[in-house]
């Protein structure tokens, strides 16, 4: 694979309302966007309600718990830094607040099920960047 040298996973540079999610996630556990107008909750960030089409948009903490919606175990990977924890599962979590979210799953990958209960873990990357990562409860 390398000549010893330490591979990196793959790491976004955040921008946006992406940056300002993760910002938000980083300093205090998931958070999700919400309508000042409607109180929809919505993921991923919009610069408009989905709902109301409002602009008066805030992000607010969730409770970071959620059901298992549906999954994937990845046995092969283009990025380097993904190849030694392959197979890996990646999980859509549908939150308690109702948005889905797409986040790595931290135990055995015989362990996924559909309608699990998990919370949402944060593993901080970088200053504006953390992995969404869902344990079972």
């Amino acid at each position: 694979m390398t000549d010893g040298a330490t591979v990196r996973r793959y790491v976004p540079r955040t921008t946006g309302l992406h940056r300002d999610f993760y910002l938000h996630t980083l300093a205090g556990g998931l958070h999700l966007q919400a309508c000042e107008d409607c109180g929809e909750r919505q993921h991923p960030p919009r610069y408009y309600c989905r709902a109301c089409r409002s602009k008066a948009l805030s992000f607010k903490a969730a409770t970071g718990t959620g059901t298992i919606y549906s999954f994937t175990v990845s046995h092969f990977t283009h990025d380097p830094g993904w190849a030694a924890a392959a197979p890996f599962g990646t999980v859509v979590v549908e939150t308690d607040e109702g948005p889905r979210i797409v986040a790595s799953w931290l135990g055995a990958n015989d362990d996924i099920r559909i309608g699990t209960r998990v919370r949402i873990v944060i593993e901080p990357v970088n200053e504006a960047f953390g992995m969404l990562q869902a344990e079972a409860l």
